[in-house]
């Protein structure tokens, strides 16, 4: 009713009627919190204005408390992440370091810069995953993830993960087993988000797995109405097992077990936190089942709409680009070093400026239709990437309108390809890049002309 949502209201803002005392509003870094009451205050307390500004001072001293707390929480809460972080970052680097002085050293035999070179790519693409985690749970936190539904075999998907995580458990001595049971193979889902969630989940059960135990991943189809499946997930291990007061706080965002043996500890402690926020966005839940000592099963389910066959595409051939000239806008000479020689390897013709004032004017001073195609960092000094996107666009050229331009950055955020497309981009391609996404992106633009 409504007087008892003035109740509710009076209650939280004030003291309630016929109630003697004072309210205090709270304030942390300007913004409100909340109130202090102070109840069964004597009235002529009240009106002596000494002893009430008494009371207004006590509530700041409660108010100084409070938010010393809560900063105290936030700023451990901070450093152990900087900390764990830290951790994480220089084990990675310093294998790509090490390995890079074995690769250099003198008289070293092809097999072993080989060796280096692959446990160099090893630590690379571990170092990427912890970014790609921070980047996650930014997007989550921030509410710009979001699902990328398309039509995809879920055993093809199944198999990937297979080769992913088998050579992880042969490794470790522990066996990887699937028991999948469908009925059907086609679905509409995000395929990239769930492998993320399976090969995350499966990991850390290899990960606390000891030797000679079991990981056991599980698809089944458990319900279907009309076209929409119900598929239960589950991964199962014979670990260490998670104690009960402790199950809560694995889902939570940078956190790990405190239990758990420091030496085995690894990771942002996001992993889990991404992968329940996930499950969450496709209307579910991981749920855990953990004993300790008895190994942990986590699983979910969620709902997949029917898809439809698709016919196996066949291999393409290498497409060279004999004859198209690019332009490359690149601060770091060692990022244009890497685009120079990818580019090269496909023949294609490659001129190189360091920022977007150069690119401008090499574009000005050059015969119209001289570059095929512009790949345009974003952050640079003098101009960017996006202001020398919009420059060249408003030349009155016809060409400087229609060659395609490509952004190549760091900034990874959809709201950074929308800028690059707002800007008159034609693609946006985010660092470390995908070598074949690169290519595959260049021969769309520049499509299927001869030169």
């Amino acid at each position: 009713s409504e007087d008892s949502r003035q109740s509710v209201i009076q209650c939280f803002l004030s003291v309630m009627s016929g109630q003697q005392g004072i309210t205090l509003p709270l304030y942390d870094s300007g913004n409100y919190i909340g109130n202090i009451c102070i109840l069964d205050v004597p009235p002529q307390l009240l009106e002596n204005h000494e002893e009430k500004q008494n009371l207004i001072e006590l509530g700041r001293v409660i108010q100084g408390q409070l938010s010393q707390q809560q900063h105290d929480i936030a700023s451990k809460a901070k450093s152990e992440f900087l900390s764990r972080m830290s951790h994480e970052i220089r084990t990675p680097m310093n294998g790509i370091i090490g390995m890079t002085a074995i690769a250099l050293q003198r008289d070293q035999a092809p097999e072993r810069v080989m060796d280096c070179l692959q446990k160099i790519r090893s630590s690379s693409n571990y170092l990427l995953g912890l970014i790609n985690d921070i980047l996650d749970m930014s997007k989550i936190e921030s509410g710009k993830m979001k699902l990328n539904p398309i039509n995809f075999n879920i055993n093809e998907m199944l198999d990937t993960i297979q080769h992913l995580i088998s050579p992880q458990a042969t490794a470790k001595e522990v066996q990887f087993i699937q028991h999948i049971e469908l009925t059907h193979s086609w679905f509409q889902g995000d395929q990239v988000r769930i492998s993320q969630v399976l090969i995350n989940l499966l990991g850390n059960a290899v990960k606390f797995t000891p030797s000679k135990g079991r990981v056991i991943l599980t698809v089944q189809e458990t319900a279907a109405d009309g076209e929409n499946i119900q598929i239960y997930f589950a991964v199962s291990d014979t670990g260490m097992g998670i104690a009960k007061e402790d199950q809560s706080r694995v889902f939570r965002s940078f956190e790990q077990v405190a239990k758990a043996n420091s030496a085995k500890r690894q990771g942002t402690g996001l992993g889990l936190s991404i992968s329940n926020r996930l499950v969450q966005m496709m209307g579910s839940n991981i749920q855990l089942s953990s004993e300790l000592g008895e190994g942990s099963t986590f699983s979910f389910s969620i709902s997949l709409t029917m898809g439809y066959q698709q016919e196996e595409e066949q291999k393409e051939e290498i497409r060279l680009f004999d004859g198209f000239h690019v332009l490359v806008v690149e601060d770091n000479e060692i990022n244009a070093e890497i685009a120079q020689c990818l580019l090269e390897e496909r023949n294609f013709e490659v001129e190189w400026v360091c920022d977007g004032a150069k690119a401008v004017e090499r574009i000005r001073s050059t015969p119209p239709g001289t570059y095929d195609v512009i790949l345009m960092d974003i952050m640079m000094p003098v101009m960017d990437g996006l202001e020398a996107t919009k420059t060249i666009r408003s030349m009155d050229r016809e060409d400087c309108r229609s060659i395609p331009i490509i952004a190549m950055s760091a900034n990874a955020f959809d709201d950074d390809l929308k800028k690059s497309v707002e800007c008159g981009m034609n693609g946006h391609l985010s660092k470390p890049v995908d070598v074949d996404k690169l290519y595959q992106t260049l021969d769309q633009v520049i499509g299927h002309r001869n030169k």
